[in-house]
């Protein structure tokens, strides 16, 4: 199934079109499979060079650690 999933989101990041923006909100997400962190890795790389703005969503209290947002101190 991680295989099906990333290549729906690596269809979805392929379809963002140059100068757009690309929202990532997993703060809700309780497991994301590596191979989909590299492909939004990727992507973040990929969309700067396309003219994309790429905004992840993070928040403290998000349930995976790629979308926590540490605490401001």
């Amino acid at each position: 199934r991680a295989s099906t999933v990333n290549g729906t989101i690596e269809a979805a990041f392929d379809g963002a079109p140059q100068g757009g923006h690309v929202i990532l909100d997993g703060t809700r997400a309780r497991s994301i499979d590596a191979d989909i962190v590299d492909a939004i890795a990727e992507f973040e790389t990929l969309a700067k060079a396309r003219g994309i703005e790429l905004s992840i969503q993070r928040s403290q209290s998000a349930f995976h650690g790629y979308f926590r947002e540490e605490a401001q101190a």
